[in-house]
This record gives C-alpha cells, structure tokens and sequence, in this order.
C-alpha cells in the first residue's frame, strides 16, 4: 500500500521525478519528468543518464550530479538543455543521495521564469541607456548657457549682445524645459499615470 500511495504521487506531482542507481543507471522517471524531456519511457528506464544526455555531462547540472553521487550531499541547479525534438529549455534541477548509494532528482521547466528574467534584465539595461541619453542632452545646453551667463557677468555688453545672451538663455532653458517634461511623461507612464481619454477627431485635425 505504501509503494502504491507513494507511486501515484510520484505519478500525478507536476514536477519531474528521476531516480538513478550508483552506476547512473535510470531505474525510473514519472510522466512529468517524460513530458518535460519529450521522451518515451522506453528511451529512458534501463539505460546510462549520460548516453541518454551526454551534452549535461559539463553542464551545471551534470557536474552537481556527480558532486551529490561523491559526496552525498543534497544539491540544485539550473541546466539549460535541448530536448530530442529540438525544443530548447531551462530546468531547475534538486538532487539528493538515496540509501543504495544512488540519487533521487527532482526538476521542473522554468523556461518563462528566465525568459521573464531575461526580459526585466534587457528593460533595466535599456532603463540605463536612456537614463545616460538624458544626461547627455540635458547637459548639452547648459555650456551655452553657461557662456550667456558668463558674458552677462562681465557687463559691458552693448545692447544687442545683452538681447543676443538672453535669447541663447532662453532657447537651451526651453530645450531643457522639453526634455524635463519628456522625463517627467516617461515616468507618468511606467506608473500608470496615464489614461488616455478616447473620443472622435476630425482626419483634418
């Protein structure tokens, strides 16, 4: 009763179950572990782990492996492997020591987890390459200002030099106002700040 209670769970858990003797032989693996590695049982059960995925014998995960079969100590990883129709995935892989001096596995397909990952890692660097743009232009008008400035200082300027400063001032404050006002409406929208208010415009408009 107990191996058949264990078995069923063993079966119905999402997560896929692989257990190997001392010489990594497959003594058996549950239908998740079948559908994650989009293999038939018979391709699997009675054969090496390592003629069955010999590209995992320098991965993360095959190197844990042989570190838990050695040492008998629980370990985990992450193993990025191509399955046998060509799918390329991500697994999260958890393997401790059994009793017959072989090792029990437990993984799960975490594909959108890294892809989730690896598109928040992409927004953080585009994130930054706007925020290194920004201070770019923004400082890009401040020399000429800066100058206007200094030339007004000086004040000995006739009366067209004084007009001529002022307008520089003002043109690069208004570039500066546009680009303050850009930033401000980037981070009205990465908060949800912005509704947008729908009704009928004429095409000339």
């Amino acid at each position: 009763e107990e191996r058949d209670r264990g078995r069923t769970i063993l079966d119905t858990i999402a997560e896929g179950f692989l257990l190997l003797d001392r010489d990594w032989t497959v003594l058996q693996m549950n239908p998740a572990g079948l559908r994650i590695a989009r293999m038939d049982a018979g391709d699997i059960i009675g054969r090496n782990h390592w003629d069955v995925w010999p590209e995992a014998i320098d991965s993360e995960a095959g190197r844990m492996y042989r570190r838990v079969m050695r040492d008998r100590v629980a370990g985990t990883a992450e193993y990025r492997q191509r399955t046998a129709d060509g799918v390329e995935i991500w697994c999260e892989v958890r393997a401790y020591p059994t009793a017959d001096g072989g090792l029990v596995s437990f993984f799960r397909d975490v594909t959108e987890r890294k892809a989730a990952e690896d598109k928040l890692r992409a927004a953080d660097r585009r994130k930054d390459e706007f925020l290194a743009m920004l201070a770019h232009e923004l400082r890009n008008p401040l020399a000429p200002i800066a100058a206007a400035a200094d030339l007004l200082r000086i004040g000995r300027l006739d009366e067209n030099r004084v007009r001529q400063s002022s307008a520089i001032i003002g043109r690069q404050v208004r570039h500066m106002t546009s680009l303050v006002d850009d930033l401000l409406d980037v981070s009205r929208v990465t908060r949800g700040l912005v509704t947008l208010a729908r009704a009928p415009v004429a095409a000339r408009t």
